[in-house]
């Protein structure tokens, strides 16, 4: 095979190498959503309590947070979880309680939905991004069922892992905090709040940002990963027998 058809090859299966990644990412952020992106572990483990017990009291916007319970913080993370996969309409109704179950008085003050909203309403365009790649991965399935053609996948998947690792090189050369805020500040609306000191935000002390985005990061890049790899094997399998474009 020459050198240009095998550059052509690979470019033909170039979408389907970069839809399959994303639909997998989106896959994965579904799966970890159902076990709320395992908020009791990480609260556990980044000791989010004591954060908690820190700086809720600081509140400038809300109080007695620290009057609520591990469990009630769980069932409060997991709220927000499906407001910003299903819309974010109920995220200004969230209410948290005492020991009790006495309401002690909503969650976020208006600059917090607004921001929790943004998010959302980036969730529903990714959403909308996963369907896109979906429907391509589809078709190339039905293509590669129907002509038995073995997909060329190693030059794509050479420049897909370029592509990441350079961007790894980047974040740690830049350093993490730093790639979130620039992030931030590319992907939401600059008109609307999205950098919160501890002691104006539930939100922020809650999850204590941003080592709780770290950790979920961390998690949904290994699930991504995983699922990827069975991907590909599944691919492997779905061509009965060796042929040539």
């Amino acid at each position: 095979m020459t050198r240009l058809k095998t550059i052509l090859l690979s470019l033909y299966w170039l979408p389907f190498v970069l839809c399959s990644f994303i639909a997998v990412l989106w896959l994965s952020w579904q799966a970890l959503s159902l076990v709320n992106f395992n908020y009791p572990f990480w609260y556990q483990t980044l000791d989010i309590n004591a954060h908690i017990e820190k700086f809720a009291p600081q509140n400038r916007h809300r109080h007695q947070f620290e009057l609520t319970t591990d469990e009630e913080r769980y069932r409060l993370f997991a709220e927000v979880v499906d407001e910003i996969n299903t819309g974010g309409n109920g995220l200004a109704k969230i209410e948290y309680h005492d020991k009790a179950g006495k309401p002690i008085a909503t969650m976020y003050w208006q600059d917090e939905v607004t921001h929790l909203q943004d998010v959302a309403n980036l969730i529903t365009f990714f959403d909308y991004v996963a369907y896109f790649s979906l429907t391509v991965v589809l078709a190339y399935v039905v293509v590669i069922l129907k002509t038995k053609i073995v997909p060329r996948l190693k030059l794509a998947h050479a420049g897909v892992i370029s592509l990441f690792l350079a961007i790894g090189v980047i974040i740690v050369a830049v350093g993490p905090k730093a790639v979130f805020y620039w992030l931030h500040k590319q992907v939401f609306p600059p008109e609307n709040p999205w950098f919160f000191y501890y002691q104006d935000s539930l939100m922020s002390t809650s999850m204590k940002a941003p080592d709780l985005f770290g950790a979920i990061a961390a998690e949904w890049f290994a699930l991504t990963l995983i699922l990827y790899i069975c991907w590909l094997f599944t691919v492997k399998k779905l061509v009965v027998k060796n042929s040539t474009l």
